[in-house]
């Protein structure tokens, strides 16, 4: 996936308003474990995933709690950076090699106020992520564990071929055990 097939994954664009985005995002290279933002650091970019995984994890009682997985045509960007000029309250990870498109949050702004179809573009961004949040806690205060793991799947298919099932674990909010007891009778 190229930085254009991420900017229309939302929203078609015009050609000269997709060109005038592409020379504003700068493609980058990330290996399995490499850092993309690290909780308590304010960040201002917005990044489209082109190829890789990625989780991003908040620290709770001495462990890592996952709580978002991104994938080739997902948007990264720390909301509380840019909304509230904030420090992170996450660090996002890739899990394999990731190659992502940069884009400064500010030159982005600008070009909104010059270019409505980019305006437009950015606001399905924001409406998306917006809904995938509300979505996550809906699941999460209706559905047992059972039920999360079967919607996790029915989403996101890939995910176990992916995501080491820990991540998984703790993503669902369960232990790795709990998991594997899941698994076993879904396959019953």
């Amino acid at each position: 996936m190229d930085i254009l097939d991420s900017i229309r994954r939302l929203t078609v664009l015009p050609a000269d308003s997709a060109e005038r985005l592409t020379e504003l995002s700068t493609r980058k290279e990330f290996r399995s474990g490499d850092t993309i933002f690290r909780i308590g650091k304010t960040y201002r970019d917005v990044y489209l995933i082109a190829e890789g995984a990625l989780r991003a994890y908040h620290p709770s009682d001495g462990e890592q709690r996952n709580f978002w997985f991104g994938f080739e045509g997902d948007s990264l960007f720390s909301e509380v950076g840019i909304t509230l000029g904030e420090p992170s309250p996450e660090t996002v990870e890739t899990m394999e090699y990731s190659v992502l498109y940069h884009i400064d949050y500010d030159a982005l702004r600008l070009l909104c106020q010059q270019d409505i179809a980019v305006s437009n573009w950015w606001n399905n961004v924001l409406a998306t992520e917006l809904a995938r949040v509300a979505h996550r806690l809906i699941t999460f205060t209706s559905m047992n564990a059972s039920e999360r793991y079967r919607q996790l799947l029915l989403e996101s298919p890939h995910i176990l071929q992916r995501v080491p099932l820990i991540h998984i674990a703790s993503y669902l909010g369960v232990t790795p055990q709990s998991l594997s007891r899941i698994r076993a009778g879904l396959s019953r």
